[in-house]
């Protein structure tokens, strides 16, 4: 055999070899696509596409009022939720196993940068909360919710394996309290209500017992009461909140009020997108007060279907979970789905004046590159947790 013909040869094996290659990993591509919810990613893909409209809507507003190029706004919110949904794929593609050493390592990494934030960082508006890159600013915070979640529903399961040795109880309310702490310092009060009720929806799926849950009631009031005498923003905002609430008519300038007004305006379909005041009159309307944005531009019927996407998304993760006999998973879910309905659930009550102003951001529509990005985190630990092999059991 010549040399010409030796060199062919090894070309066309070569060639075959990566006709090989490349038909295993569309294999298992294809094998990863049909194990996903693919309802589940279609409805959080839903509600991120209502997220970009009235970003887009709103943005040249608000270029106008910051002196910006008119789609600012909207590019940085389409640069960080594109990351967000590429993170929540990598993770979805990801082994169950794997979650929690990641998670760890997020939450050793999300409370050291807290530490750092607290000792060294210029107070904004009040709160040490937020780290600065030049052009973007990250808030280690959020990072803390998922990761929190996994870590703790791991300890759960692990307390449940060991026939309920208080060891692995104890060590997670140290871990708690720990976290607790640096929120309560920063002050973060939205963070630390999220992983709290995440902690409670766990630990009353994990079994918990008549004493713990009356202690925990106590304590509710005591921290409310602890919350109000020692932080001025927390006591001032309950404050305005019980006194517009006992008024008859709104009290002019009031946030919330003008909220409600102009979602009135609003109507069933909305003014057109672009078109109303809640970007020039409202403060953070892109993130805090984006509801009302939805309910003004795009009308109560598309502010009604985002509720309605928020329960599609609670549904499908329960249907495709409330059947196995995986403790991790089951208590994963359901931390992490509390999260989401109760950081939802905050965002739209204090926007429509049944609770006092919150500042949480609506998942998956509001601005905010760390919270878009730990919704990355959730949702495609909820992908992974949530895979179905092809005997329709979970993997």
């Amino acid at each position: 055999m010549t040399e010409h013909q030796i060199n062919h040869l090894a070309k066309a094996n070569s060639r075959g070899e990566v006709r090989v290659e490349s038909q295993t990993i569309a294999v298992g591509i294809a094998r990863w696509w049909a194990s996903i919810d693919r309802w589940l990613l279609a409805y959080v893909l839903v509600l991120a596409l209502l997220g970009l409209l009235i970003q887009f809507g709103i943005s040249p507003i608000l270029g106008k009022k910051f002196s910006l190029a008119p789609y600012t706004f909207a590019a940085k919110h389409t640069l960080f939720l594109s990351v967000s949904l590429v993170i929540a794929l990598v993770i979805a593609g990801s082994n169950r196993s794997i979650l929690v050493r990641y998670a760890g390592f997020l939450l050793l990494l999300a409370g050291i940068t807290t530490i750092v934030i607290l000792l060294t960082a210029e107070p904004y508006y009040g709160a040490r909360r937020w780290l600065s890159f030049g052009l973007f600013t990250i808030q280690p915070s959020e990072f803390m919710k998922p990761a929190f979640t996994l870590i703790a529903a791991a300890m759960f399961a692990r307390y449940l394996q060991a026939d309920r040795n208080n060891m692995w109880l104890l060590a997670l309310i140290a871990l708690y309290a720990i976290l607790a702490t640096l929120l309560f310092l920063q002050p973060d009060i939205g963070q630390l209500l999220l992983i709290t009720f995440s902690l409670l929806s766990m630990w009353f799926v994990a079994g918990m017992s008549f004493f713990v849950m009356l202690a925990w009631l106590a304590a509710v009031p005591l921290a409310a009461i602890m919350l109000y005498k020692t932080l001025p923003h927390v006591a001032g905002r309950l404050d305005a909140f019980i006194k517009t609430a006992s008024q008859s008519e709104a009290v002019h300038g009031d946030q919330v009020h003008m909220g409600l007004e102009l979602l009135r305006q609003g109507g069933m379909f909305g003014k057109g997108l672009g078109i109303g005041k809640a970007a020039r009159r409202m403060f953070d309307p892109q993130s805090d007060f984006v509801f009302i944005a939805i309910g003004e531009q795009l009308g109560i019927v598309i502010a009604l279907v985002v509720v309605i996407l928020y329960a599609c998304i609670v549904w499908r993760v329960i249907m495709r979970v409330h059947s196995i006999n995986l403790p991790f998973t089951l208590l994963a879910t359901t931390g992490l789905l509390t999260q989401i309905v109760c950081q939802a659930a905050i965002n739209i009550a204090s926007t429509l004046a049944m609770i006092p102003p919150k500042g949480t951001t609506l998942p998956w529509i509001s601005a905010g590159g760390s919270s878009l990005l730990a919704l990355g985190i959730t949702l495609g630990s909820l992908l992974c947790l949530t895979r179905y092999n092809n005997e329709r059991a979970l993997v």
